[in-house]
């Protein structure tokens, strides 16, 4: 890291993660909507499952005085028509 900092490179570490559980239940779910023709249903349950993932990112060569940026999206249920809009988490400019 020392290398990358003195050459001036920044790094940024993008995490995306889904809790296991929750995941599982909410496709088992969209796949049973589907195959009962309920495609409307269907969809909703999968964009439930996809507002569930949390992106955490965080710059390496920050200066430690400064605090990494986090950008959290969770669904309240599975299946929930509730629209999340945001940014999409980006990479900090090199300084």
């Amino acid at each position: 890291m020392e290398t990358l900092k003195l050459a001036e490179i920044n790094v940024a570490l993008v995490m995306e993660v889904a809790p296991l559980d929750k995941t599982i239940s909410g496709i088992d779910t969209a796949a049973q909507l589907i195959d009962s023709g309920k495609y409307y249903e269907g969809n909703q349950a999968l964009k439930g499952v996809e507002d569930g993932v949390r992106y955490d990112v965080a710059d390496a060569n920050s200066d430690p005085g400064k605090a990494s940026s986090t950008l959290d999206k969770t669904a309240p249920t599975v299946g929930s028509a509730k629209s999340v809009t945001s940014a999409p988490a980006t990479m900090p400019a090199n300084k």
